[in-house]
């Protein structure tokens, strides 16, 4: 117990480093380091296919999440995609790992969570070009591989081929189904959390971080949360009840709820939902525990006492299909609904720009705005910025 508190207090980056190498398959523990770490001021940084090593490695105050830490990748391929980089140096592109790596040890699922989990970032941000892309990439690895056996080499030469070879466009990923995809591929939320959006409404809402609960006196408070997973279980009598885990960005909490709410709000308790939850706080020596009152989808009570209006300018056309299936999410859910309620909803207005010219047009009828959907829409290509007004 000594060495282990001298090596935290003296060496805190290779002391967290070497405990997550120790822990690098049980994501509850990782989660752990990583929000401890980053309480004492040490950068946790994604995977990265062209820096991070087999296990968890550090840097200047920076530690380098491991390559074998990601889900269903493999020790073992991990091993030699990396013995192949430092033989033969950086991959370049996602073309030449594919080639270089070949078809022996990588599959699609391999390929998918490399991508969400952010490792191929530093070839190409886009994430849902590559995730489109992995069966053409395998099929690039297999011929690769199959030349390299027959002892063959390409005519044309491997830069002409390289060029040759694009990635489609495609809709690009929302801040939420990026995060939900890592989140899926790494176990907890890494690069960002999907309430980081809603911290301002949160806030006026007067919702509480799990921070914040150690120093609240209440004996009933409001929380937001995105559920991260969910036990149900049965009482002796026989009524099932849960325990609800769920993060916000500033850490991990649990919740149990009872039948009656269970039963009652169980369309909107999946892994991936935010919601708010009104609980009944009490403590037993330092352990804070939560009992669930209400849950809501978080989005509802956002739009429930929202007529936020956004100005979306836009220096691409290709974007508007894509601004409207944003919307649509949020649109009203009829013509009759907008005309019995004028408030309901707010105004979205398209300000088209490129260098000689400003087009401003007002869509019709009214939507329901939240951050989830303003943040979607300016993540997106040919969207310079959004306005909330």
């Amino acid at each position: 117990a000594y060495q282990t508190a001298f090596l935290k207090a003296n060496y805190p980056v290779a002391f967290y480093a070497a405990s997550m190498s120790l822990d690098y398959e049980n994501t509850d523990k990782l989660q752990i380091f990583v929000q401890d770490a980053l309480a004492h001021d040490i950068k946790v940084s994604a995977p990265d296919i062209n820096r991070s090593d087999v296990m968890f490695e550090t840097g200047e105050q920076e530690i380098i999440y491991a390559l074998s830490a990601i889900k269903n990748v493999g020790r073992q391929s991990m091993i030699d995609l990396v013995a192949e980089r430092s033989q033969n140096g950086p991959y370049k592109d996602i073309f030449d790992f594919a080639k270089r790596v070949g078809a022996v040890g990588i599959n699609s699922k391999l390929l998918e969570n490399l991508i969400s989990a952010g490792a191929f970032d530093c070839l190409e941000t886009d994430r849902a070009r590559l995730f489109d892309a992995v069966k053409m990439l395998l099929s690039e690895a297999t011929i690769a591989q199959n030349e390299r056996k027959e002892g063959q080499s390409n005519l044309f030469g491997e830069e002409e081929i390289s060029e040759s070879r694009t990635l489609r466009e495609v809709a690009p990923w929302s801040p939420v189904e990026r995060l939900t995809r890592e989140f899926d591929a790494i176990g907890f939320y890494l690069s960002g959390h999907p309430l980081d959006d809603y911290r301002t409404v949160l806030r006026r809402m007067n919702v509480l971080s799990f921070e914040d609960l150690p120093s609240s006196v209440e004996n009933n408070v409001l929380l937001a949360g995105t559920i991260a997973k969910m036990d149900e279980r049965k009482s002796k009598q026989g009524n099932p009840f849960a325990y609800l885990g769920l993060s916000d960005p500033t850490g991990q909490f649990e919740t149990i709820v009872f039948s009656e709410v269970l039963n009652n709000k169980r369309e909107i308790l999946s892994v991936g939902q935010s919601v708010i939850i009104s609980a009944k706080v009490s403590r037993e020596d330092d352990t804070i525990r939560l009992q669930a009152e209400n849950i809501r989808s978080l989005d509802e009570v956002v739009a429930s006492g929202n007529d936020a209006s956004l100005r979306v300018f836009v220096e691409n056309k290709t974007a508007l299909p894509y601004i409207r299936k944003q919307l649509d999410e949020g649109r009203s859910k009829s013509d009759t609904d907008i005309k019995m309620n004028s408030a309901k909803g707010g105004i979205v207005t398209l300000i088209m720009q490129n260098e000689r010219h400003e087009v401003e047009l007002r869509l019709p009828g009214k939507y329901q705005i939240n951050p989830r959907i303003s943040g979607a829409i300016k993540a997106l290509n040919g969207v310079l910025h959004v306005e909330d007004i």
